[in-house]
């Protein structure tokens, strides 16, 4: 069931606007979006659009969101400096070349951290499959066409034997090739249905 970008939003504790400036940035992935019959922008499954929208965006903490906390004390804040001491420490960090760096590790960071979570919600969507699983099962498929191949013979060559008519050969043929064929395709629908 689809959600608002609104419930969403409320869900990770960021406004709805924050969750819009991070998909036109080409941070959050286009597969979460959809549109809804009214032709609205809404989001996938409300659970699902949350971790994804949370691991990228951020969430305020559950005493925030909640009113807990209300009772303790503010945290102290470091004295306050003054502007220009502040624009020289930058102009010092961006000459050694340190805010760059830390901005580029940034969004490497968030950039795989995204990935992680498309991968995530694919494979938990059924869009993924595991690598050994799929070879393993792929496996036992050609291994059930070589057998069927490799009885195919003995089989017509009995059936054969004593038949002299065309037609009857080309019938009996058919329907072991055919046979073979439907071996293996239910092997294969085995294996899509998960099997």
């Amino acid at each position: 069931m689809t959600s608002t970008i609104m419930e969403v939003a409320r869900a990770v504790g960021c406004s709805d606007a924050a969750i819009h400036r991070a998909r036109h940035q080409g941070r959050l992935p286009e597969h979460i979006f959809t549109v809804n019959e009214q032709g609205k922008t809404c989001m996938i499954d409300l659970e699902e659009a949350t971790k994804v929208v949370a691991s990228i965006i951020g969430v305020r903490s559950s005493a925030n969101m909640n009113g807990k906390g209300k009772d303790k004390e503010p945290p102290r804040r470091p004295p306050r400096r003054e502007p220009d001491d502040d624009a020289d420490d930058e102009r010092a960090l961006r000459a050694a070349g340190i805010v760059d760096k830390y901005q580029d590790a940034r969004a490497t960071r968030e950039f795989y951290t995204a990935q992680k979570a498309e991968l995530e919600y694919k494979q938990k969507a059924g869009q993924l499959v595991d690598k050994t699983e799929l070879s393993t099962a792929l496996f036992g498929v050609g291994r059930t066409f070589r057998d069927s191949l490799q009885q195919l013979r003995p089989r017509l060559a009995a059936l054969l034997a004593s038949e002299r008519d065309e037609h009857r050969i080309d019938q009996i043929m058919q329907g072991e090739f055919d046979a073979m064929l439907e071996e293996v395709a239910d092997a294969l629908q085995r294996l899509a249905a998960g099997g």
